[in-house]
């Protein structure tokens, strides 16, 4: 788990359907150190994770994540230059225990990250 130790959620609302959370990274996490050296870079896993963890608050359960699609690493994100970043997630049910989300990590004009993916609540 990577909330509270890599990031914190600072804020969130809803906007058009659209969850948007202010996430902020903590640059001095030990990730940084392998991640690379005096170059930190925000690993892809890491923004997939984040994705997963935040579903899980919004849903309030455990996930899995079942598929991936349209997974685009768009920009770098550096820690010490992007420290506040946003996280929009907007959602669909598919069924009881099945959803789906469109997911996006940004700062101003600069997008991060884009990824759908479909997960299952596990509780």
């Amino acid at each position: 788990m990577l909330l509270d130790e890599f990031y914190k959620i600072t804020d969130n609302r809803i906007e058009n359907e659209k969850h948007i959370y202010s996430i902020q990274l903590n640059s001095k996490h030990a990730i940084y150190h392998g991640h690379f050296p005096n170059i930190p870079v925000v690993p892809g896993v890491c923004m997939i994770e984040l994705v997963k963890e935040v579903a899980e608050k919004e849903k309030m359960g455990k996930t899995m994540l079942q598929k991936a699609s349209n997974i685009k690493f768009l920009s770098i994100i550096d820690p010490n230059a992007h420290s506040c970043i946003f996280l929009e997630l907007q959602f669909q049910q598919s069924t009881t225990n099945e959803f789906s989300v469109s997911a996006k990590l940004y700062k101003a004009e600069i997008i991060f990250f884009k990824m759908n993916a479909s997960f299952t609540v596990v509780n």
